[in-house]
């Protein structure tokens, strides 16, 4: 693969490299300080593919840390994304072998753009860990894995109303749920998706669920939603499936 073009400028420090500044493509800044043992360094790029979600490009990325012979300390890395921001720290090892791992807090992002047909509007906030490792560099996004709590706020699922499916007993389910707040943990596992204690409160409706996505994106779960009233109270189960472009939901 051919290298990138980069514009440097070094400065010299009784008789050695002391700094240096590279400039690129894609608005990459990048300042160097070279220290006895090790390079401290601060990056700034107009976009930057996660390596442990090949999908996913957070823009105006930074990143400021240490570099030595056997691997590198990011103290902290940012960046935009889905209309939020988020934020974290990483370590990288390398040798005969390679791995990352690191905490990643996100806010303001806008939860929809993950799975649209299930939730369909929301913003989400969370902090999860992320590992991968591997001997090739390139692939180790094939074993990325995240954890974490998430929570979205003010938002709608987008393929099913739980208040008609209360008042049906579970008899007809179409529609949408506009809720105020839902929380859980998620799990991502090389490409498969994994939520539990799923909670979503809507007014007086409350609801459990949890649900795993597939790599290849068919669905499965159930919620237990319920509502109390001074005269009743109603409870259905939803069992979910189909994928998540297209999702099914029965009782």
């Amino acid at each position: 693969l051919p290298l990138p073009v980069l514009e440097a400028d070094a400065q010299l420090q009784d008789g050695s490299v002391g700094t240096v500044a590279l400039r690129g493509r894609g608005g990459l800044v990048a300042k160097l300080a070279m220290k006895e043992a090790s390079v401290e360094f601060d990056v700034n790029t107009s976009q930057f593919t996660l390596p442990f979600a090949p999908a996913i490009t957070v823009v105006q990325f930074g990143m400021k840390g240490e570099a030595t012979r056997s691997g590198m300390k990011i103290a902290q890395w940012d960046g935009l994304l889905y209309s939020g921001h988020v934020t974290g720290t990483a370590n990288v090892r390398w040798g005969n072998t390679w791995s990352i791992d690191g905490v990643i807090t996100a806010r303001g992002v806008n939860a929809a753009v993950f799975a649209p047909a299930l939730l369909s509007n929301g913003r989400g906030e969370g902090t999860g860990r992320f590992t991968m490792s591997g001997v090739e560099p390139a692939k180790l996004g094939a074993s990325g894995r995240l954890e974490g709590n998430f929570t979205v706020t003010k938002g709608v699922l987008g393929s099913f109303d739980l208040s008609r499916a209360l008042q049906t007993n579970g008899r007809q389910v179409t529609g949408q749920t506009q809720f105020a707040e839902m929380s859980g943990q998620g799990a991502y596992d090389r490409g498969a998706v994994s939520l539990r204690n799923v909670n979503l409160g809507a007014g007086a409706l409350n609801a459990g669920a949890s649900a795993e996505i597939t790599e290849s994106g068919a669905l499965s779960g159930r919620i237990i939603a319920d509502v109390k009233t001074s005269t009743q109270n109603l409870r259905a189960t939803l069992i979910m499936g189909g994928t998540v472009t297209e999702p099914t939901v029965r009782n």
